[in-house]
């Protein structure tokens, strides 16, 4: 099974872009914990979840880093996260998986070709 979830990322140019860093975080806990719940008594490595900053034709001033969410995201209860790392603005995050590792059991799917 597949999740989408870019509100996982994107949200924090929507709705909380006027807002500080901060109060995003708690957002995203609420989303994984709803998420969690959801998936209850359904094995982990059966789930992917992908989160993206959206692909809209404007600036993406406003993105969320990984790093900022990655902590969070980390604890559902999934067995692969997918990511857009062809986006010029994210590119670079691939890295932030150095210093924060996936579970022995989690993939990471890149993606490697953007629109």
């Amino acid at each position: 099974m597949q999740l989408d979830c870019p509100d996982l990322a994107l949200e924090r140019h929507l709705s909380y872009q006027d807002r500080p860093l901060g109060r995003f975080p708690r957002f995203v806990e609420r989303v994984v914990a709803t998420i969690n719940s959801a998936l209850e008594n359904i094995p982990r490595d059966r789930v992917r979840l992908h989160v993206c900053w959206g692909n809209y034709e404007g600036p993406h001033d406003c993105d969320v880093p990984l790093a900022d969410i990655l902590p969070i995201i980390r604890e559902a209860n999934v067995g692969g996260f997918f990511f857009p790392f062809a986006n010029p603005r994210h590119a670079h995050e691939y890295r932030v998986f150095e210093k924060l590792p996936l579970d022995d059991d989690q993939l990471i799917i890149a993606g490697v070709i953007d629109s």
